[in-house]
Order: structure tokens, then C-alpha cells, then sequence
């Protein structure tokens, strides 16, 4: 008696463990040009529509279609047992026949998400759930069960019969692009850092504007940026995972790097000569100070940060050799060639 109730108890557990599934499906949405996709399997449509996040928080409704002529869709939210079943009002619901797993042991495997039981009519169409959550890969399993309906005689009570089951698992890989706001700030910081290429601040006192009046626009520029930014940053409470939130923090960064007094220089419009602390060498020695500077970026495995710490030397020695382009010996060196060249290599990284 007690081996009985065991294998009982171990069948029951058996069919609440979730099968393999019939069909694997992978969905891949994005928040700007395809909020929606449908799926269409041999019973019914699936549609997936991706609605504006909030916080950061992905919505997806999931909308599931009949397209039988003459078999309902049923699915279940609780793992009921076959008594269970058969006491369903207003219809009871049988297993056919033919129908796989032991008599009177089986149990409906649930649908995690549903709100409630689903019955969807031939041609009918409904939401069934809404899958939420930061991930952006999200899954989702669906026992879709296909059943035929009787209705009501003199002998017996209206019914569904349960013919098969078919399990669809969606697998959904969500990405989420940044909105135009997000490409004009990038654009904002790109036009900037051109304009900034071809500007020398000039430190020569006779020079009108002064040094801190030629650098006001560009620090308004940058300071109006990142107050955009910390707006956006506010406005949409992006978690630190998402990919969102860290292209507006890499481009903070980016525009808090950005060093005005790199670019500091005599414009060479004044009677006083250039000077900074890179005149003393040649353009030979500048040529190979910008060399040595490109291959250690070349040979780093992060470039980008290794450019990062080098670039503001780079600059200051470049504009000293280009600022003596009035001299002889900027207008015939060989090595005019050549470091152009090194500084711009330098600057496509």
C-alpha cells in the first residue's frame, strides 16, 4: 500500500516537471524599429508587441491567436489534477483517449504568467499575459492545449476534450537603442571635438578676446551637454545594467575629459614668437616622440584608453610643429610629412 501511494505521489511530480519543449523560438525586438514580431505555428498565431519602457522596465504583451476552424486553444494558470478537471464549470474538461501519461494521474502543466485560465475560440484572438523585467533576455514557456468542445445534450453536460499538447518556448533577446536626444548629444560632443581640432587658444597677453573669454563658449557647450545629460539620466531612472544608461555615462566621461588647456598656444598673430615646453626640440624629435606615442597605442589592448592618456601631449606637440609653419624650416623639413601623418594615424584610433 505504501509502494502505491509512492509511485502515485512520483507520477503526480513527474507531470508537473516541464518537458522538453516542441517548439524552441528565438525573438529578437529592439525599442526603435521592430517593437513586434509574430510567430505562426500550425494552431494559432503569437504576437509580440514591445510597448515604451518605464524605469527602464520592458513590457511585452503577448497576444495568442486561434487558427483552427474547429478546435479550441485552452490554457491553464494553476497544475490541475483530472478531477479537478471534469468539475471545471460551466464545462467540465476530459483527457481523449489517445491522450499521453497514465489515466487519472495526469496534470495540466501550468502557464507562468497567466492572470487566469484561457479558453480561445476558433478565429479569437487574446492577450494573455504581459512579460515584464529588466533582462534583456527574457523566456517564456506556453503548454498550449488543443481541445474539442461538446456542447450540452440530454445526457451529458457541455465538455472540453483535451486532444493534445503542444509546448512553444520563446526565447527573446530585447535590445535597447538610445533615443534621438541620446544621437544629438553624440553629435553635440563630435562637432565639438572637430571644432576643438582646429582651435588654438591663444595665451599671448595681447591677444583680444583674453584666454578665458576664447574658452567660455566651449565650456558652455560642454557644461549645457552635461546638464542634458544628468536630465535624461533623471527623466528615465535607467538601471546600471542597462545599455542606455551607459552609453549617457561614457559620453559623460567623454566630455569631462575634454581639456581646454591642451590647446592652449600663441595663435602667432602677435609680435611675441611661439613658445611652449616643446620648442626646444626639432621637428625630428617631434616626429619621433608622436612615432613612439603611435606604436604604444598600436601594441596596447585598449587602445582607446591608451590614447586617451597620450592624446593631450600628442596635441601640444603637433600644434608646436604646425605653429612654425611661418619659419623655413617647418615649410621645407622632411618631417613635415611625417608627422601629419603620425597625428593623424593617432587620431583614427
Amino acid at each position: 500500500m505504501i509502494r502505491t501511494i509512492t509511485l502515485a505521489v512520483f507520477l503526480c511530480i513527474v507531470s508537473l516537471v516541464p518537458t522538453k519543449a516542441d517548439e524552441t523560438i528565438t525573438v529578437k525586438l529592439d525599442n526603435d524599429t521592430h517593437k513586434q514580431q509574430i510567430i505562426e505555428l500550425s494552431c494559432c498565431n503569437i504576437f509580440l508587441d514591445m510597448k515604451d519602457d518605464v524605469n527602464g522596465i520592458i513590457r511585452i504583451h503577448l497576444d495568442l491567436e486561434n487558427r483552427q476552424e474547429n478546435k479550441e486553444i485552452l490554457l491553464f494558470n494553476n497544475g490541475y489534477g483530472e478531477k479537478s478537471l471534469k468539475k471545471m464549470r460551466p464545462a467540465a474538461i476530459v483527457y481523449d483517449k489517445y491522450f499521453g501519461g497514465t489515466k487519472k494521474r495526469r496534470v495540466i502543466e501550468p502557464c507562468r504568467g497567466l492572470g487566469s485560465d484561457f479558453r480561445i475560440a476558433p478565429s479569437d484572438r487574446e492577450n494573455i499575459m504581459m512579460l515584464t523585467g529588466y533582462e534583456t533576455v527574457m523566456t517564456c514557456r506556453l503548454p498550449i492545449y488543443i481541445a474539442e468542445y461538446k456542447p450540452r445534450s440530454f445526457f451529458r453536460r457541455q465538455r472540453y476534450t483535451l486532444m493534445e499538447k503542444l509546448v512553444v518556448e520563446l526565447n527573446i533577446e530585447v535590445t535597447l537603442k538610445p533615443d534621438s536626444t541620446y544621437w544629438q548629444l553624440h553629435d553635440e560632443y563630435t562637432a565639438l571635438i572637430g571644432e576643438l581640432e582646429h582651435t588654438v587658444f591663444c595665451t599671448n597677453k595681447r591677444h583680444t578676446p583674453s584666454l578665458e573669454e576664447q574658452k567660455a563658449a566651449y565650456r558652455q557647450k560642454i557644461e549645457t551637454c552635461l546638464a542634458r545629460i544628468d536630465r535624461e539620466l533623471t527623466r528615465h531612472h535607467w538601471p546600471r545594467t542597462d545599455a542606455r544608461y551607459k552609453l549617457h555615462m561614457e559620453l559623460q566621461d567623454k566630455l569631462k575629459q575634454i581639456d581646454l588647456t591642451a590647446r592652449e598656444g600663441d595663435c602667432g598673430q602677435h609680435k611675441a614668437t611661439h613658445r611652449c615646453r616643446y620648442c626646444n626640440l626639432s621637428l625630428r624629435q617631434i616626429y619621433h616622440r608622436l612615432d613612439d606615442h603611435y606604436q604604444t597605442i598600436y601594441s596596447s589592448t585598449d587602445r582607446q584608453t591608451t590614447k586617451e592618456k597620450l592624446i593631450r601631449e600628442v596635441r601640444a606637440l603637433y600644434f608646436c610643429a604646425i605653429d612654425r609653419h611661418r619659419q623655413a624650416e617647418w615649410r621645407a623639413n622632411d618631417y613635415k610629412a611625417k608627422i601629419i601623418d603620425r597625428y593623424n594615424r593617432i587620431n583614427r584610433f
